[in-house]
């Protein structure tokens, strides 16, 4: 399914680290009391994700990569191996702490924010973490990443904030006529969500943070009533979107999550999560100095402003 992108839309960018910190918020498919309480859903950790992957999704392999989202301070890092990690230039560079609760020292003299062509900085940043060879760490292997997502669909996983146990609902006389969406808790997990499609942004994307302000190109991923579509919260920022490769049969890290639309402690559908397109950064990622790839110049000069998804 491909969705399409309201460039042309400006939505203001806040950002403050104002506080310390269950992530993605997550449609699963469930039955409604008329008070609108779920009576069951599918698990939202890694092996619902393998359920749907194995049910919903013909030829689609199960998911290897659970274990390399963590978290980084107050938002989300994805371990691309060999030490390296990546997370969105506004969290920060923090120590990166596994699903089991290991946490890994960042090298701070390695701090890199990745560069656009015209040298300005994006909202994207690699930094090294220190670790023993017997650590959960060392056993995780590198990350393949997307030179292409042909808009193919895009599995989000972040450490942010999760849903409230309700859903966000219309109802007539005691009864549930739709789902409208869901509210955000301050509660920090590591959730999953799939989006069916992604659309490529002719604009960037312009973030800001303590730290600066930033241009990224992105792609987005748009939060519909399809059963198990995702949408970014806080604390997601430096998350990971994936993408199936059908023809190398293999997951391949396509983004990272940078910001949100929604301005409220609440999702809707219709909402969008950016993600840094690592197509195109995927050279200064392996530290190779090359130019970036050029992408055709839209009719949206003007960048589109989006809010940091950072715990406020």
């Amino acid at each position: 399914m491909r969705f399409t992108s309201t460039t042309t839309q400006t939505i203001a960018a806040y950002f403050a680290l104002l506080v310390t910190s269950h992530g993605i918020i997550n449609h699963l498919p469930q039955t409604l009391h008329t008070d609108g309480a779920p009576v069951s859903q599918v698990e939202r950790q890694r092996d619902g994700l393998d359920r749907v992957l194995g049910t919903e999704f013909a030829g689609v392999a199960s998911f290897p990569y659970w274990d390399h989202i963590g978290m980084a301070g107050m938002g989300s890092g994805v371990y691309l191996g060999d030490g390296r990690v990546l997370t969105s230039a506004h969290v920060g560079c923090f120590p990166f702490r596994m699903h089991d609760g290991s946490f890994y020292q960042p090298d701070y003299a390695t701090w890199r924010i990745l560069e656009n062509k015209d040298g300005s900085k994006s909202d994207l940043a690699v930094f090294q973490v220190t670790f023993e060879k017997s650590s959960s760490l060392a056993k995780l292997g590198n990350l393949p990443i997307a030179e292409a997502k042909a808009e193919r669909p895009i599995l989000l996983i972040g450490t942010g904030f999760t849903q409230g146990a309700k859903p966000i609902v219309l109802g007539s006389q005691g009864k549930t006529l739709a789902v409208l969406g869901y509210h955000v808790q301050p509660q920090r997990s590591v959730a999953w969500g799939m989006n069916r499609g992604s659309q490529e942004l002719d604009s960037p994307v312009a973030t800001s943070g303590s730290t600066g302000t930033f241009s990224t190109r992105c792609f987005t991923t748009s939060f519909d009533r399809n059963d198990f579509a995702g949408q970014a919260a806080d604390g997601d920022s430096g998350g990971a979107g994936f993408s199936f490769n059908r023809e190398l049969g293999r997951w391949e890290l396509a983004g990272c999550i940078i910001a949100v639309s929604q301005q409220q402690p609440r999702v809707t559908f219709g909402s969008r999560t950016f993600l840094g397109d690592l197509g195109f950064y995927a050279p200064q990622i392996s530290g190779a100095k090359v130019q970036l790839v050029k992408r055709p110049a839209g009719k949206n000069a003007e960048p589109i402003r989006a809010r940091a998804a950072a715990i406020r």
